[in-house]
């Protein structure tokens, strides 16, 4: 075996190991240990922190006990495609390793070959990946992540729309849409999976030894969503007709872009069942279309929308 192929070999053994010998390592790779200990002393001088215990249990250890990642050799495209990833999330104004992300996309490019830099240095300044961003501050969000991680049950405060209250929940995890964070959990004073936004959780606790805590091992977030999307609801039909420009102002709502119905002019039309508690939500959407929206159904909808209408018309009067 060549000494790249063994050093590589040996920093793969000991990043899963954690705890090795020289004789281990000796015998493993059939070379003496002389030979093991020039190449840990080089593994040494390339970074790799290393620490020597003495006595009948000693040997190696690495320092660092996250695990040092061995080089991996990209393509052209696989690189490109990899920093442009990490790049995409810049527009967020939270992230749950924000600064991990930083250190990684720098320490990523430096060591990218002159051509792969230049290519793309080039399409930094033709390619945005655009998240809207939001003025909230999430100040749990990895606190959040690591409980939905780790399966444990948090205390929080919340402000929502009517105001601040404690709770007491399990994430089932975290996921982001249109710049917001969202922690779906469920909650033991509700008795079921609510939804919620992490930047309105203003104190955070861990609840050590919660005698209730709920086993979430194959309740991923993917399948959280399809259990959203099939529990059964009151639903009542949406009948809506867009403009062209309406159509347009729908692409920022996944859902209702999915429904739209497009005729050969551009226009629209929404023909579908909705979620009888998604009404209120609904009604803001498409009023804040203004005439590029009209809702012809539910009659709940459209008396909210008049109303709203109204209320507006009063300020200017």
């Amino acid at each position: 075996m060549a000494k790249t192929e063994r050093l590589f070999n040996i920093l793969l053994k000991i990043n899963t190991k954690k705890h090795f010998t020289i004789k281990e390592l000796s015998e493993e790779f059939n070379v003496s240990t002389r030979t093991i200990s020039r190449d840990l002393n080089e593994l040494c001088s390339f970074g790799i922190p290393l620490y020597s215990e003495r006595g009948p249990h000693g040997g190696f250890r690495l320092i660092n006990q996250n695990g040092i990642l061995p080089s991996i050799a990209f393509s052209h495209d696989e690189a490109i495609s990899l920093f442009f990833a990490c790049q995409s999330l810049q527009y967020y104004n939270s992230l749950p390793f924000e600064n991990d992300v930083k250190s990684a996309l720098d320490k990523f490019y430096h060591y990218l070959p002159l051509d792969f830099k230049k290519r793309i240095d080039s399409m930094s300044k033709r390619i945005i990946f655009l998240t809207p961003k939001r003025k909230e501050k999430n100040l749990f969000l990895k606190e959040a992540m690591d409980a939905a991680i780790n399966q444990e049950v948090i205390k929080i405060e919340y402000e929502s729309k009517k105001g601040k209250s404690k709770r007491v929940i399990q994430p089932i995890g975290v996921y982001s849409c249109n710049g917001y964070w969202y922690l779906p959990a469920y909650c033991f004073i509700r008795n079921q999976n609510r939804l919620f936004r992490v930047d309105r959780i203003k104190s955070f606790e861990i609840k050590h030894g919660f005698h209730l805590k709920k086993d979430f091992t194959n309740l991923s977030l993917d399948r959280w969503f399809n259990t959203i999307d099939s529990k059964p609801s009151e639903l009542v039909r949406l009948q809506v007709s867009l403009t062209r420009e309406g159509v347009l102002k729908c692409d920022f709502n996944p859902w209702v872009r999915e429904n739209i119905q497009l005729s050969e002019n551009g226009s629209g039309t929404i023909n579908t069942h909705l979620n009888k508690e998604e009404i209120p939500y609904m009604s803001e959407f498409f009023f804040g279309l203004g005439t590029d929206a009209k809702v012809q159904e539910p009659a709940e909808m459209v008396n909210l929308i008049k109303k709203q209408a109204a209320n507006l018309l009063g300020m200017y009067n």
